[in-house]
């Protein structure tokens, strides 16, 4: 059968047009696997490792910035052992530069959970506790391993001697940490997506001292009870001296109440969601070293600059 000129256009439009659809579809399916992985990168990764802090289990911390091609808000996923259970936290750094706590989403695949987060901002912070660390008399060791979910320019481990340990070492070798006394840095230069970070540390403590352990919270003064005469006159105080004296003393307790109240509703991470660790009533200011910005004696990281504040 024999086609006419026309029937032979109109079949060849009809095939140039599914080929040219197919194509668009293509593009857009790889743009879209560019976007959710191969174009997301970050300018710098820093993951510090401070065993025995205030638990046994090292707390580990991940400060990542995304690289400022990227697009936001981008949906990230961070891997961290299924043995640390949920993330101690998870925040974004705004552009006033407050830690603010994130929604995040879990998700456990064999022997590691995945932590997914919607970065509105680029900097981002995970921590999380790792039940890795082995004792064995005074004898204690540490083998932090992560695999990478994005690539990143520069990439540095922070790690610092608990209270008390002795023939501190870490491999790869690390270095005195620039204005950080008493902490050390490992530069692992550029990372590719996927390649695995792995430090030993390695340590002798005779003690189970914490670096940083929670301090009780205080009691409150009690309020002073009403003198009866009898006190008043073992005291040698007139009535009036007396109710004045214990009016005064509830007027301090209201400031005090006050004040505490005021600390407590602080926190690590600047937001409309309860702080990781409050402040404690009745403990001595603390201030970061780095910045000055003043802290709680539970927290452990300045909420300004992210600096560890020396307890």
């Amino acid at each position: 059968m024999q086609c006419s000129a026309y029937e032979i256009a109109v079949a060849s439009k009809r095939v140039l047009g599914q080929v040219l659809l197919a194509a668009l579809l293509a593009l857009a399916a790889g743009g879209e696997a560019a976007r959710a992985g191969t174009d997301v990168s970050f300018t710098w990764l820093q993951i510090e490792l401070l065993p025995e802090l205030d638990r046994v289990e090292p707390l580990v911390l991940i400060n990542a910035s995304l690289d400022p091609g990227v697009e936001l808000p981008l949906e990230l996923t961070l891997a961290i052992p299924a043995a640390a259970g949920t993330p101690h936290a998870v925040a974004l750094r705004n552009p006033e530069g407050r830690l603010l706590n994130a929604e995040y989403t879990t998700q456990r695949s064999g022997e590691k959970i995945s932590v997914t987060l919607n970065a509105l901002y680029p900097e981002i912070w995970l921590e999380y506790y790792d039940p890795a660390l082995s004792i064995s008399g005074q004898a204690r060791s540490y083998d932090f391993k992560w695999a990478l979910d994005y690539p990143t320019l520069r990439t540095t481990v922070v790690t610092r001697p608990p209270v008390g340990a002795r023939d501190f070492s870490t491999d790869p070798a690390a270095q005195a940490a620039a204005g950080r006394t008493g902490s050390y840095s490992i530069d692992l230069g550029a990372r590719s997506a996927g390649q695995s970070i792995e430090v030993s540390i390695a340590y002798t403590k005779d003690n189970d001292t914490l670096s940083a352990p929670a301090a009780p919270k205080a009691v409150p003064p009690a309020v002073p009870a009403v003198a009866s005469p009898t006190a008043a006159a073992a005291t040698g105080l007139s009535p009036a001296s007396i109710i004045a004296l214990v009016l005064g003393s509830l007027a301090l307790v209201g400031l005090a109440v006050f004040y505490l109240g005021r600390r407590q509703e602080s926190g690590r991470f600047a937001s409309g969601h309860p702080p990781s660790r409050p402040y404690e009533e009745g403990q001595p200011a603390v201030f970061c070293t780095a910045c000055g910005e003043p802290a709680g004696t539970q927290d452990k990281f300045c909420s300004k600059c992210g600096t560890v504040l020396q307890t």
